[in-house]
C-alpha cells in the first residue's frame, strides 16, 4: 500500500492556508494514512496467515495420505505374495 505524497506548499497556495492551517492539514493526512495502514494490517495480515496455514495443512494431509497409501500398498502386496 503506497503512501500518497502531497505538495503541501502547492496546497497552501491554492487553498490560501496559513502555516497553522497547513500543519493541521498535514497532521490530518498523516492520521488518515496511519488509520488506513492499521486497517490493512488488521484485515490483510490475518487473512494471509490463514491462507498460509490452510495451504500448509493441506500439504501435510496430502503427504500423510500419500505415505499412508504407500504403506497400505506394501501390506497388500505382501499379502498377495
Amino acid at each position: 500500500m503506497g503512501e500518497q505524497t502531497n505538495d503541501y506548499q502547492e496546497i497552501a497556495a491554492k487553498d490560501k492556508l496559513s502555516s497553522l492551517q497547513l500543519r493541521v492539514r498535514q497532521l490530518l493526512d498523516q492520521a488518515e494514512q496511519i488509520s488506513k495502514e492499521q486497517n490493512y494490517q488488521r484485515v490483510c495480515i490475518p487473512t494471509t496467515l490463514a491462507c498460509i496455514t490452510s495451504c500448509l495443512l493441506f500439504t501435510v494431509l496430502v503427504v500423510f495420505d500419500f505415505l499412508f497409501c504407500r504403506i497400505e500398498l506394501c501390506f497388500v502386496s505382501d499379502c498377495l505374495d
